[in-house]
């Protein structure tokens, strides 16, 4: 199955927005640090800190809990 994932900006954060076949999920992703090709966030779940980690080569990749996510189209 092919989940599809969006994000936005939303004031000082990014909004993640997952869209499963029955459902969407939307994450809020607060900013960590910044190092060259790599981004990291992080959110808050079930009382626990989440990392997320965008990298930046020749493609765009979200990494989010066992997910890789790749940036297609434009």
């Amino acid at each position: 199955e092919t989940i599809l994932a969006e994000v936005e900006r939303k004031g000082d954060g990014l909004e993640l927005t997952f869209h499963f076949k029955h459902e969407d999920r939307i994450v809020t992703l607060f900013p960590v640090s910044f190092n060259g090709n790599k981004s990291y966030f992080q959110t808050f779940s079930g009382g626990r800190r989440l990392p997320i980690e965008f990298h930046f080569s020749t493609h765009i990749t979200l990494v989010y809990e066992r997910y890789a996510f790749r940036k297609v189209g434009i």
